[in-house]
């Protein structure tokens, strides 16, 4: 069985290209020829001529590169590899890319909420998480002083504040909101060390506190794709660096995330009569 090589030096025979081939059954022919400009009205025709003549007597070659079959002259073949690393390069730019603007918007709204802030940044801070595990795991007395301590809701994930706030007697309730929130333990984020992965992180627990944003099913099945795997891993973020499963599950996820996380559309306004207010106070 023809195996695809991984070194752009080494060719093959015609027939095993052929039968190393893509599902539809073609290849590319990349012939270059190179010849002296006579006038601008004979560049075409000498551009046949000299294509033609370099196919005839130039020695061509098999190359398998990318899952696709190339045939050509040496020039030709030298030009489509470097079209391949052109590729390469801007899959990887664009991946930076997506990592950038997950850790602008993160920092964005972090600085949006502590410029209006004018409460003390553990008083408020503590209650993105505390707010949370009110809303879905059950509201305490503790907890609603705890949120009654600012005047107004916390806006952003910050897990490396958050699992600071585990050693504070809230019982085991704290812990699951945190590990819906972030994907991961408070005893587990001394080992997260890098930026990157924090902002994603923060990011994911944003989406489900926050009601101005909103993320698609497939968003949320990523994401527990690559914190599966990063859990496995035991949270090894060498993948940053190197090729793993985990480097894949998170390309996959920051690239997905970047293109279908968007703001929820405003509720248009009641036409009714907004109630007259009342002497007590509403609960957060």
């Amino acid at each position: 069985m023809f195996k695809p090589n991984r070194s752009p030096s080494k060719t093959w025979s015609s027939r095993e290209g052929v039968r190393g081939g893509n599902d539809v059954g073609v290849f590319d022919a990349v012939v270059v020829a190179r010849r002296p400009i006579r006038t601008i009205e004979s560049l075409i025709p000498d551009a046949r001529e000299s294509v033609t003549q370099a196919a005839k007597v130039e020695k061509l070659v098999v190359r398998r590169q990318n899952k696709e079959t190339l045939v050509g002259n040496a020039r030709g073949l030298d030009l489509a590899n470097n079209s391949h690393r052109l590729d390469v390069k801007l899959g990887a730019l664009k991946k930076k890319m997506a990592e950038l603007n997950i850790a602008d918007k993160s920092q964005e709204a972090r600085l949006e909420f502590l410029t209006n802030s004018s409460e003390s940044y553990r008083q408020i801070g503590s209650r993105f998480l505390v707010s949370f595990s009110n809303k879905h795991f059950g509201r305490t007395e503790e907890k609603k002083k705890t949120i009654e301590q600012g005047n107004k809701v916390a806006h952003w994930g910050d897990i490396l504040f958050d699992h600071t706030l585990d050693d504070k007697p809230n019982g085991s309730t704290d812990t699951e909101a945190f590990k819906t929130l972030y994907g991961v333990l408070p005893k587990d984020v001394e080992q997260i060390k890098h930026h990157v992965t924090i902002n994603l992180l923060n990011t994911h627990a944003s989406i489900l506190s926050l009601k101005r944003k909103i993320a698609t099913p497939k968003f949320f099945d990523l994401f527990s794709n690559f914190i599966s795997l990063f859990e496995k891993s035991k949270f090894d973020e060498s993948f940053h660096e190197k090729k793993t499963e985990v480097t894949l599950a998170y390309e996959v996820l920051v690239g997905f995330a970047e293109n279908e996380v968007n703001r929820r559309k405003p509720k248009k306004r009641s036409s009714r009569k907004a109630n007259p207010p009342t002497a007590t106070a509403q609960r957060p």
